[in-house]
């Protein structure tokens, strides 16, 4: 790879952020969990969608800035999720706004050819969320020394395993790295 990667799992409660150096080594993560509610006067608020989102872009601000030439794998989706959620799909609308947004935040700062968005249907193959965690372990020891106790909903697993699929088709050609 010519840049590093950051891979992004977005999410309105929790997002994961992996950092992969041009040698594909996993060197940083993180958990961006924005706040969702408050209290003033003994009462407690909600924080609006849009005000966590925000949250999350200046957090994704801070990793640009350490990391300029960096290209991004994004989760996005493929609105192909009732069956995984049971047909309810609750959350799915501010699961939406969250991708578009965080989409669109790494589009408009580095340029179309430096953001890969990758389908989560792509990349998990189906592979439920209890599954992947152990693999991100078995994959990335510096993972499970470090995070991995503090990843409950396994969203940084899951942005390290979404970066590993990106790097691979990077590296096979697949797709285009940035350059």
């Amino acid at each position: 790879m010519n840049r590093p990667l950051i891979s992004i799992d977005p999410s309105i409660r929790c997002t994961g952020v992996a950092l992969f150096d041009t040698s594909c080594e996993l060197v940083n993560g993180a958990l961006i969990k924005p706040r969702t509610d408050y209290t003033r006067n003994k009462i407690k608020h909600t924080i609006p969608s849009i005000d966590r989102i925000d949250e999350i872009i200046r957090e994704l601000d801070k990793w640009l800035s350490q990391h300029p030439d960096a290209q991004f794998a994004i989760e996005v989706t493929s609105g192909k999720t009732s069956g995984r959620h049971g047909g309810k799909g609750a959350g799915l609308g501010t699961y939406g706004m969250v991708v578009g947004q965080v989409a669109r935040w790494a589009i408009c700062n580095v340029g179309q050819d430096r953001v890969h968005q990758i389908y989560e249907n792509d990349w998990t193959k189906g592979k439920k969320k209890i599954y992947r965690k152990p693999q991100a372990e078995l994959s990335y020891p510096i993972y499970k020394e470090h995070w991995s106790a503090k990843d409950g909903g396994s969203d940084l697993a899951d942005a390290i395993l979404l970066g590993d699929y990106t790097m691979n088709l990077i590296n096979t050609g697949q797709i285009g790295g940035a350059a």
